[in-house]
């Protein structure tokens, strides 16, 4: 059913309807659309057994060639342009983000740049406290949706400061409040989850 959605979509005009329609659905574009309900197929195919290095590695080349795929140049350099304008970097990750925002910030210090990492939400509350308007948030985020994150960058938002985010490709809190935003695509894995003794 969901293919069948899908090929209808591919071969309708973009007319103002269709666009209507998408973003009644909370969808930013067709393309955020399209590649969710890929995802969502993926996920009705995924098989309950624990998966194999090859499998493993084949979803995060295929994963990694999608989100390449959906790159767009011109948001590329409209964020670094951001981001070396700018007085001051913070950088926002939590949960499965903090190494991903840990190494983006290191790299962001090794060309000079002021830049903090912050992976905990007391710390992250701290940051609307010493931001100002000329200074910029940039925030790693697979889903967009952690409450107490959003909740900062928004204060920061609306003091002026400038947001950038990285979320997983939905229709997200993040992405919504952000000046500028950049998807990534992540398909969604059924793991066996082990108790701990």
């Amino acid at each position: 059913m969901l293919y069948s959605i899908l090929h209808k979509i591919m071969y309708l005009t973009l007319s103002s309807p269709v666009i209507w329609a998408i973003k009644k659905l909370s969808y930013q574009s067709l393309t955020e659309f399209k590649y969710a309900l890929i995802n969502e197929r993926k996920n009705e195919n995924v098989s309950t057994n624990e998966e194999s290095y090859e499998s493993i590695l084949e979803n995060i080349t295929t994963d990694f060639m999608t989100t390449i795929e959906m790159m767009d140049k011109n948001k590329i350099v409209e964020i670094a342009t951001e981001i070396l304008r700018s007085r001051r970097i913070f950088c926002i990750g939590v949960g499965s983000s903090a190494s991903v925002v840990n190494s983006f910030n290191h790299k962001l210090n090794n060309y000079g740049l002021w830049s903090s990492d912050y992976s905990e939400i007391f710390p992250i509350r701290d940051i609307l406290n010493v931001a100002k308007k000329e200074d910029c948030i940039v925030v790693f985020s697979l889903s967009g949706a952690e409450p107490e994150v959003v909740e900062a960058v928004t204060e920061c938002k609306i003091k002026g400061c400038k947001i950038i985010s990285i979320t997983g490709l939905s229709s997200n809190p993040l992405s919504k409040i952000s000046d500028i935003n950049l998807m990534t695509y992540y398909s969604n894995k059924k793991r066996k989850k082990y108790d701990h003794d």
